[in-house]
């Protein structure tokens, strides 16, 4: 028999049905047959097999349907090592498509206005109020804008795909539903599958129209599309281990603190956790910029002397007459002008595509004489406020998130990582308006 055979090739071999031993009660099927006049038969012959020592570092085992035409369903499984480090989902990035959705064009459209409102309401007391200004104002209109974007981008999915997710959730109810037949139970389940198959080619159909079309557009030019097309695609540079630094203050190991080891450890020690990783990543770049010990203040003075007598280029005084006026809308207009697209955002999310295609739809409207969020207007608001009254606090405007970069040498030292800072969108324009403005 067929069966026996692969019964003690599987013994012979030490190999379990990894599927099988996951969902031990679970009915699902990878290959259907239909012949005319008679009912689809059902069964599972696309398997995947595994040592039994790997088990327990596989995951996610699916069996899918392929989106090509076959009466075969796809088999997957993701398997790592012991000792691989955590991988999140990666930082939100606000959706460009959603600035076309109409709760989020209407939350604009009325909350803009209220914004507004509020900053001339400010603009008319006698004095800097620290919890309440322009940056305040404008740092919870972007929070409550990032809240919405994200209910926006659970919900604003496309039909396809919910309806291939229904029909998935169908088909495991309808095969393991002890109340119908065998009989019902592989009528339904066939009927099931062949819609699911059909609705998986047409979205695998869609997807070849789209890379068809952009590759008859721009596969011949020199593009962004272009250079992506022809480019070697890397894998993630992850860092998988770090070495614990000794440090003689003794300080709580725990998710959220740095780790450390007492000098008197001879055997380097390795630090593998995700999080604490980025902690220590995070504690020893702050520490370089840290003063061990208090300086002298008059040490201090004569240095900072000696060392500006030495320098001989001075700004002219048409320089400083610029430097003293704020920042006009010319100059935040023309720095989000020249601000490249498809770069990496800050922590809030946001991409500079975002505000260009809210400026975009304010000079649409205002052409045509209608009223739109002027997003240039507002940002040199919250700018000049800055200039004036200093960056207010919990407004995170200059936060950054840091992304260690390999150098050379070992890599499990912190200081073989180059950091770079990705920086809020609106913090960058900043900086741009203010080189624009000398």
């Amino acid at each position: 028999m067929i069966s026996d055979a692969l019964d003690e090739l599987k013994t012979t071999l030490q190999m379990e049905d990894g599927w099988r031993n996951t969902y031990p009660t679970t009915l699902k099927y990878t290959y259907r047959q239909k012949r005319a006049g008679q009912i689809t038969r059902h069964s599972r012959l696309d398997r995947i097999y595994v040592k039994p020592e790997t088990v327990p570092y596989t995951f996610e085992w699916k069996i899918e349907s392929p989106g090509v035409t076959t009466d075969h369903d796809l088999v997957s499984v993701r398997f790592t090592c012991e000792a691989a480090p955590t991988v999140g989902k990666g930082r939100w990035i606000v959706p460009k498509h959603l600035m076309y959705d109409k709760e989020i064009i209407k939350f604009i459209d009325e909350e803009s206005k209220t914004l507004e409102m509020n900053m001339n309401n400010i603009d008319s007391a006698e004095e800097w109020n620290p919890t309440l200004n322009h940056q305040t104002l404008w740092a919870d209109f972007k929070q409550h804008l990032i809240e919405l974007a994200r209910k926006r981008a659970k919900i604003v999915i496309p039909r396809l795909v919910k309806e291939i997710a229904e029909l998935e959730a169908k088909i495991d109810t309808t095969s393991n539903d002890p109340l119908l037949t065998d009989e019902e139970r592989s009528l339904s389940t066939a009927v099931l599958k062949e819609a699911l198959g059909a609705l998986e080619e047409r979205r695998y159909k869609q997807t070849r129209s789209i890379s068809r079309a952009n590759f008859a557009t721009q596969g011949e030019t020199i593009s962004r599309y272009w250079s992506q097309l022809n480019k070697d695609k890397r894998k993630r540079d992850l860092i998988q281990r770090l070495e614990i630094l000794p440090d003689p203050t003794p300080v709580s190991l725990g998710p959220e603190t740095r780790n450390i080891r007492p000098h008197s450890d001879t055997e380097p020690l390795y630090e593998t956790h995700s999080q604490r990783m980025a902690n220590m990543m995070r504690d020893y770049h702050e520490n370089l910029q840290r003063d061990l010990q208090t300086p002298n203040t008059d040490q201090r003075e004569h240095s900072m002397n000696e060392a500006l007598k030495t320098i001989t280029v001075q700004i002219s005084e048409e320089h400083k007459q610029h430097l003293q006026k704020l920042t006009s809308l010319t100059d935040v207009d023309e720095a989000l002008k020249l601000s490249a697209n498809y770069k990496a955002p800050g922590l809030d999310g946001i991409c500079y595509e975002i505000w260009k295609l809210l400026h975009a739809r304010y000079k649409n409207a205002k052409a045509h004489q209608q009223k739109a969020f002027n997003i240039v207007y507002t940002l040199n608001r919250v700018y000049n406020d800055i200039e004036l009254n200093g960056m207010a606090e919990n407004t995170r405007f200059s936060e950054s998130w840091m992304c260690p970069l390999y150098k050379k040498n070992d890599r499990s030292q912190i200081a073989n990582y180059r950091p770079i800072s990705l920086l809020n969108t609106d913090y960058k324009i900043f900086s741009k308006a203010l080189t624009i403005k000398l």
